[in-house]
């Protein structure tokens, strides 16, 4: 009974860990840190910071879903796809994890479901959601190659 004890424990201190990194965006890096880790796995990675352009890139995608625009604007853009093109990942990276987690409570995570639906499904599971400052629509594969784990929080009904 002390031994079970004990390791209930051990589990209980990891899962308190893992939610704390989780809630203070750690675990997902920043954007220069992804797209590393993307290059190495022979992703082709654009990177967008000028306002402009990721203000109409989120317009666009808002109107392609007949959603209103946000307020909220994303101070960076990260766009992926492997070589045969079929493991696509789209992160937004905001000032802070407020800004994030107030866009995507606000506009963004029906965005996000619905890019997260539009994806092919011989891409693979589809995946959406937040981690930190970053939102994140793509593959579950992209997710694992981009962030080093499993991003499945939200994963497409197939």
């Amino acid at each position: 009974m002390k031994r079970f004890i004990k390791i209930l424990a051990l589990c209980m201190l990891v899962a308190m860990v893992a939610m704390t990194f989780a809630s203070c965006g750690l675990l997902g890096g920043d954007l220069s840190k992804i797209k590393s880790r993307l290059n190495k796995k022979d992703y082709a990675v654009i990177t967008i910071s000028s306002d402009s352009q990721i203000e109409s890139i989120v317009e666009a995608m808002f109107e392609e879903y007949g959603l209103s625009s946000s307020d909220e604007m994303p101070e960076k853009a990260l766009f992926t796809t492997t070589e045969d093109g079929e493991s696509v990942l789209v992160i937004y990276e905001f000032k802070n994890s407020i800004k994030a987690l107030q866009a995507y409570n606000d506009d963004y995570e029906d965005a996000l479901k619905l890019a997260a639906d539009d994806l092919p499904e011989d891409y693979g599971e589809a995946t959406y959601g937040i981690s930190g400052k970053l939102l994140y629509v793509g593959t579950v594969d992209a997710c694992k190659d981009a962030f080093g784990f499993p991003m499945n929080l939200f994963i497409k009904e197939k």
